[in-house]
């Protein structure tokens, strides 16, 4: 029903032309610059219904209807585009908008790239340099192996060995109270914990995910059902494809959540891991989990970054800090109407009230 509403409303705006309206005075106002996130772009034609966080998916027909909405309601640049307008002092063109991909998931490359190519589209993908080494859990990322167990299971019971450290015991007992919990409260305590656990010590959530594969071996028959992070060679082929490549730190783990000391290693030698990987100067930098601080944002302009990456929702002003750039979120709950159908009035009631 709130979906209903919100398409006959947003139908409203978008097809009176007060949105457009609305747009034209948010770029009088220097509010010119669109930043869209995306994480996966899915193969819903797959024999397999591939699982996963639902709010980092979209469709590969949603994204083509998409991207054919934006090329032409904006006018799409690259990273180096916004840079040299930085750079030469210069207003950005009107109406501009950036394309920005999270994380590395393997269907970037096998479903976003096409699209991308067809309607002529730069895009920038942030990585973790950890895919370079394929340091990931089970090869796979751990928040996706989280969300299948817990969104999948009730009442999931845990053995507590007197062994098990008391700060692992601590989520695996959480955990347990989320998995009883009904359906419409399990979804938002779900993300609640992968926030939480994203902030623990890496040797803390490693062994929980690993005593999680080893008490449910029934997840390891269910790996081929999870999103896949791509390899080196997939982050090469996207490369020399046209895409720029950005740092997302080594281990995608929050920096508000770490030491000085460790903040700048995952800011420095994800920058200095690339640059030798690709042969060329990485210019841009993601907050993971759009975590950041004051200090933060010196230490990754004093790595040599020339941008950076929030996900702080808005718009961009003209002359706004460049290492606070703001973007917008979209998966298919955004683009689409309570049909499930791509909807051009709901996606611009998405982007361009978002300020």
């Amino acid at each position: 029903m709130k979906k209903f509403i919100k398409q006959t409303i947003s139908s409203i705006f978008f097809y009176t032309g007060l949105l457009h309206l609305y747009r034209l005075y948010s770029n009088l106002a220097g509010k010119r610059l669109t930043i869209l996130t995306f994480h996966r772009v899915s193969n819903t034609e797959s024999e397999l219904q591939i699982k996963g966080l639902p709010t980092i998916t979209i469709s590969i027909e949603n994204f083509r209807s998409l991207l054919k909405f934006l090329k032409k309601n904006y006018n799409i640049i690259s990273v180096q585009d916004y840079l040299q307008s930085v750079q030469d002092r210069v207003k950005l063109p009107y109406n501009c908008l950036i394309l920005s991909f999270d994380d590395g998931y393997e269907d970037v490359l096998a479903n976003a790239l096409p699209v991308l190519q067809k309607f002529k589209a730069p895009a920038v993908l942030f990585v973790p340099t950890m895919l370079l080494d394929a340091v990931v859990d089970a090869g796979l990322f751990w928040w996706d192996i989280l969300y299948l167990l817990l969104s999948k299971n009730d009442n999931i019971k845990f053995e507590q060995e007197d062994n098990i450290d008391t700060s692992i015991k601590r989520f695996l007992q959480r955990m347990e109270e989320i998995s009883a919990k009904t359906p419409n409260e399990k979804d938002v305590a779900i993300y609640g914990f992968i926030e939480s656990l994203q902030k623990a010590p890496k040797n803390i959530r490693l062994s929980v995910v690993q005593y999680i594969l080893f008490t449910y071996q029934s997840l390891r028959q269910h790996q081929d059902q999870l999103p896949k992070p791509m390899l080196s060679d997939d982050i090469l082929t996207l490369y020399e494809a046209g895409f720029e490549i950005g740092s997302h730190t080594v281990s995608h783990r929050f920096l508000s959540s770490l030491p000085d000391s460790e903040v700048v290693k995952e800011i420095t030698d994800s920058k200095n891991k690339l640059e030798t990987f690709l042969n060329n100067k990485v210019s841009c930098f993601s907050y993971p989990g759009g975590k950041y601080t004051k200090k933060i944002v010196e230490m990754v302009k004093d790595a040599g970054y020339q941008c950076a990456f929030t996900t702080d929702i808005g718009m961009n002003l003209c002359d706004s800090n460049p290492y606070k750039l703001k973007r917008i979120n979209v998966w298919d709950g955004t683009v689409t109407n309570f049909r499930g159908k791509f909807s051009k009035a709901l996606t611009a009631w998405h982007l361009f009230l978002q300020n």
